[in-house]
């Protein structure tokens, strides 16, 4: 198993999905990326002060969950055409940014007692509920692993 410092679109995906009010947003991004450090120290610990310098300049985007997911597939490939992208495929890439998340995020035994754990486990159910579909189905697959 491998894992990674998720980007600040993907953090700021999950931290915007996360309430309303942007001092929420920011305090969740701050949990959020905490965590991801926690688990990466855990596994990786020769790299702890190269991750702490890269996250000590990373900030929450406070751009659409839409806006965020099409800059990021942009991003990808450049010959992409998207004039609106479906909320179907917002939401399915939501649950799979959630999926990243707790993979980049479980090296840790106490991990799903976490608070990030609880926050993207409700992003993940709120996603779902909204149409996103899981790994069963080809749009998920098709869709980016993380936000980038």
């Amino acid at each position: 198993m491998s894992a990674f410092l998720c980007s600040e679109n993907h953090l700021s995906l999950l931290a915007n999905l996360s309430s309303d009010e942007p001092a929420t947003q920011d305090a969740v991004f701050k949990t959020l990326l905490a965590e991801n450090l926690r688990s990466l120290d855990r596994r990786y610990p020769y790299d702890a002060k190269d991750n702490a310098d890269i996250a000590a300049t990373m900030q929450r985007w406070t751009a659409s969950p839409a806006k965020l997911i099409e800059d990021s597939i942009r991003k990808r490939a450049a010959t992409v055409i998207l004039l609106v992208i479906p909320d179907k495929m917002v939401q399915t890439q939501i649950v799979k940014c959630c999926d990243c998340y707790d993979y980049q995020a479980c090296e840790n035994d106490d991990y799903e007692t976490t608070k990030a754990a609880a926050v993207v486990l409700a992003i993940r159910i709120s996603a779902l509920a909204k149409g996103g579909l899981t790994r069963e189905h080809k749009l998920y697959n098709d869709l980016s692993w993380g936000l980038y």
